[in-house]
């Protein structure tokens, strides 16, 4: 099949084209989630007090830490994971909350990033196929249920953008 569509021959209905945007998508988000998680290991390891917080460790964890260094690296990762469990919309808003970032992208542009992000969940846990729940967290009527949503060259660049944006966003911010 890759050496038909190499050449430009019909690859008996399976669509290359969607399958690659709908991959470039997903690793979009996946290299947008590493930006922004590098960016927060790089602001608490030059302030650790950024870690202070009510969260407990165990005693276990402090005896087994071989130094001050692996408990505060240890402790930076943890919190680095459990944000990452939240929406991008959430872990931006968090930045500015907790970190004191001043950030320029413009929340229209944050919206269509989490709507993206929406669909990154549906290609990543669902094939692309509109689900219920999709359709109940986007409000989306553009698309019905068990449709196998497309991604568009022209979305795509957008979103490419927005990412880009962003991006130079939080480290122009993080850099001061």
């Amino acid at each position: 099949l890759i050496m038909r569509f190499m050449a430009g021959e019909s690859q008996g209905g399976v669509e290359f084209d969607s399958l690659l945007r709908a991959q470039e998508l997903v690793m979009l988000f996946a290299h947008l989630d590493a930006f922004i998680a590098d960016s927060i290991k790089v602001m608490c390891m030059v302030e650790p007090k950024v870690l202070s917080c009510k969260k407990t460790i165990s005693w276990e964890e402090v005896v087994n830490a071989s130094d001050r260094e692996a408990l505060l690296t240890g402790m930076l990762e943890k919190y680095v994971y459990e944000l990452g469990w939240k929406t991008l919309k959430d872990r931006v808003s968090y930045l500015e909350s907790s970190h004191g970032l001043s950030l320029r992208t413009p929340a229209a542009e944050l919206e269509d990033l989490e709507e993206a992000e929406k669909l990154r969940h549906l290609l990543i846990h669902n094939g692309g196929r509109v689900s219920q729940e999709y359709l109940d967290r986007t409000g989306r009527t553009d698309v019905r249920l068990d449709q196998i949503v497309p991604v568009e060259e022209g979305y795509l660049s957008g979103l490419r953008d927005k990412v880009r944006f962003l991006c130079g966003d939080i480290f122009v911010v993080v850099s001061k």
